[in-house]
């Protein structure tokens, strides 16, 4: 799946879904962190932008986005 085919799906859950994101979680590349796995609920998505998903504090670039959960369910995993 290519960037703009996550972009749709986080845009799509966004407007379409009740609740929108705050029941997704992002399993991302963080160098760093336990595993280099970082973790992000949807709640603290300020923006859906060309080139990531934005926090308040950051910018996960959508290459680095490996796996979306919505509740509890396995939309995508790059493999």
């Amino acid at each position: 799946m290519k960037k703009f085919d996550i972009r749709a799906m986080m845009n799509e859950i966004r407007w379409n879904e009740e609740g929108g994101l705050k029941e997704v979680e992002l399993h991302y590349v963080s160098r760093g962190e336990p595993g280099d796995e970082g973790i992000l609920n949807g709640a603290e998505v300020t923006a859906i932008a060309p080139s990531g998903v934005e926090t308040g504090t950051k910018l996960i670039p959508y290459h680095r986005i490996f796996r979306i959960v919505h509740r509890g369910k396995v939309l995508f995993e790059r493999s």
